[in-house]
């Protein structure tokens, strides 16, 4: 929440400045994380299998050859906790960033490099399999840094990122009871590929 509060903030800041050229964008993300010895066939397998992918969205703010974004996705999967079924979990990821482009935020060929930071946080899938519905089980903070290269036509735009992760403000700190928060254990590299509408 206060990723996107952040971001919104931003939002407003921009345009109370008067910035005529601001495209605002709408778009939808798949992610992997992995070690850094991870390779492309690696990736290229879990995205394929759809295995520990978080799926979500993001919305951008693009101001020629800058851009301002927030995102969110969720992985879900099952863990067998020692009984004769299994339970639900899932893992959710919110993220905010900047972008630099190097010719424009609508070019055609357009390669970018990101920072931004973020949280991690793991919890159950469903509520009556929850104890404590306020607080996830595990959550950690990330700054990222990175790049890519977009494809745009037109007004539909893809890409592919390629970010380094880096734990961050540990211990993470529950917002309700201000207790510390196992830590999700965060692996360093992101392959992010991800499709956008440009308004």
């Amino acid at each position: 929440m206060k990723n996107r509060t952040v971001f919104l903030l931003c939002v407003f800041l921009i345009a109370a400045g008067g910035s005529a050229w601001a495209q605002l964008a709408f778009g939808v993300t798949g992610s992997a994380n992995g070690s850094t010895s991870a390779s492309i066939d690696d990736f290229k397998d879990r995205f394929e299998r759809g295995e520990g992918i978080f799926y979500g969205g993001f919305v951008e703010l693009g101001m020629r050859n800058l851009c301002l974004g927030t995102s969110w996705g969720k992985s879900s999967y099952s863990v067998n906790f020692g009984g004769s079924s299994l339970t639900p979990m899932q893992d959710l990821m919110t993220y905010t960033y900047a972008q630099g482009h190097l010719f424009s935020y609508k070019a055609f060929l357009d390669p970018f490099f990101e920072v931004g930071f973020g949280k991690f946080k793991a919890d159950y899938a469903n509520s009556a399999d929850d104890t404590d519905d306020n607080n996830p089980l595990k959550a950690s903070r990330f700054l990222n840094a990175g790049g890519g290269v977009g494809l745009n036509f037109g007004h539909v735009g893809i890409f592919l990122k390629v970010l380094y992760a880096m734990p961050f403000g540990q211990p993470v700190r529950d917002s309700t009871n201000s207790y510390d928060l196992d830590e999700y254990s965060i692996e360093p590299l992101e392959v992010f590929i991800g499709t956008k509408i440009i308004l």
